[in-house]
């Protein structure tokens, strides 16, 4: 978008007072307005007008405003929506954000309230509008971004109904990827449903996936469906695929193949028509060569596959990229953007990051509370960032082996820290030790 003041909306909403006064408001402030007096009129439109930014009433006759927001992403996935409802139907609109919408606003509001909301969306696009030094813009997906490159690709996959397998670094944008692809398909209106499966023990998962008869197990006081079951008709989202234990992995290849699955507990034979999205920060290849993985639902998984490639092969994307983030934390902590000084862009661009966009989002989220100024400094960067490369650099070279170790410890721990929002159980886990063990590190180095 080249320019603010050829932003078209589209104010949807079936009581004509509410149209004439928002369409106004945002005359005034230099946008090209339509307008619709419901659902089904809006529908019409969006298949023949592209819209920047869509204001639709929730509650309308006939066709409602949820069936506006679903329609104008199909069309146009870099469409922002915001909805308005009224008050004691947050639920609606809650739900609604789930579907891709960028706010809400509800009834009574003041004009300000949604002028605010549009103006981000207006400045937010300008700042993802700027050519990359890659050659590459970013686009915005609900409230992340992936680049047009990766959309040209989940715009072709959401026309197929083929088994998608994602690969990448943890940090990378999986799931975002797999809602897209699902947001894209003739399945946008169905069930979204997802589970970690890294996250569960290999009984609990079992039961997660294909649920279990009542009695089943001690705890089972009454039959549960599944996730397979649940996701009928829609796409389930199998994160952290590498994980799953060896003894569920047959079970999951005859659901996959053939949609068929028992619940735990239970002889009936039930069916199911999911579309299957899995994604893994794992080498599957290597966990097969290691017998820790079936070749046969890999195979199976694997029939599209997307890499998604670490922030740090992607420099010139650093920063754009960086920018939109600062002005997605500043909305989140309800301030203006801060500048981000070119000592810190240039050690951004110097850093490894290997918690990929949610690190870099997370440094900049840190240097907002730290910061009492306009502009970002090293002041406000983790140490890892900071020194420009990797924590090992900056270690003195005339100390001792020992020192030298604890010094690269340290580092290790506090960026591991840092990338969790100081969630202890969390940055054990990335550090791939015990929560004991990190907290007798912490107390070591004084990190408490």
């Amino acid at each position: 978008m080249s320019d603010v003041g050829m932003a078209r909306i589209l104010v949807v909403d079936d009581k004509e007072s509410m149209r004439k006064v928002l369409e106004s408001a945002f005359a005034a402030m230099g946008l090209a307005v339509d307008s619709a007096a419901g659902g089904e009129e809006a529908i019409g439109k969006l298949g023949s007008t592209s819209y920047d930014i869509v204001v639709t009433d929730l509650k309308m006759p006939r066709v409602d405003g949820v069936s506006v927001l679903r329609e104008a992403k199909r069309v146009c996935p870099t469409t922002e929506v915001i909805v308005i409802t009224a008050y004691g139907t947050i639920e609606s609109a809650v739900e609604a954000m789930r579907l891709g919408a960028f706010d809400f606003v509800t009834k009574p509001f003041k004009l300000a309230e949604i002028e605010a909301k549009v103006d981000r969306i207006l400045r937010t696009k300008e700042a993802s509008a700027e050519p990359a030094e890659s050659g590459q813009n970013w686009t915005i997906v609900g409230d992340r971004v992936l680049t047009h490159q990766i959309m040209e690709f989940v715009q072709k996959v959401g026309r197929s109904r083929s088994s998608v397998l994602i690969t990448g670094e943890s940090g990378t944008g999986k799931e975002l990827v797999a809602r897209a692809i699902h947001n894209s398909s003739d399945r946008r209106d169905g069930p979204w449903v997802a589970v970690n499966c890294a996250a569960l023990a290999p009984g609990v998962l079992e039961s997660e996936l294909f649920g279990h008869e009542r009695g089943a197990f001690t705890g089972a006081v009454q039959t549960k469906k599944g996730r397979f079951e649940l996701a009928n008709g829609g796409t389930l989202f199998l994160d952290e695929i590498g994980d799953v234990d060896p003894s569920v992995q047959l079970k999951l290849l005859r659901a996959v193949e053939l949609g068929e699955f028992e619940r735990v507990g239970g002889v009936e034979t039930f069916k199911t028509d999911a579309r299957i999205v899995a994604a893994t920060n794992c080498d599957l290849r290597e966990r097969i060569r290691r017998g820790k993985f079936r070749e046969d639902l890999f195979y199976r998984l694997n029939v599209i596959s997307i890499h998604l490639p670490p922030l740090r092969e992607r420099k010139g994307d650093i920063g754009p990229l960086a920018r939109y983030l600062m002005e997605r934390v500043a909305r989140s902590a309800g301030r203006a953007p801060l500048e981000i000084s070119p000592e810190v862009m240039e050690a951004f661009k110097n850093y490894s990051w290997p918690g990929n966009v949610r690190e870099l989002e997370n440094c900049l989220e840190r240097a907002m509370v730290l910061t009492d100024s306009e502009v970002i400094t090293l002041e406000e960067m983790p140490a890892e960032v900071a020194g420009h490369t990797s924590p090992l650099v900056g270690c003195p070279v005339d100390g001792s082996l020992a020192s030298l170790t604890n010094e690269i410890e340290m580092e290790k721990i506090k960026g591991a820290l840092d990338r969790n929002r100081w969630n202890k159980s969390k940055a054990a886990k990335e550090l791939g030790v015990k929560r004991t063990t990190l907290q007798y590190k912490l107390k070591k180095y004084g990190l408490g």
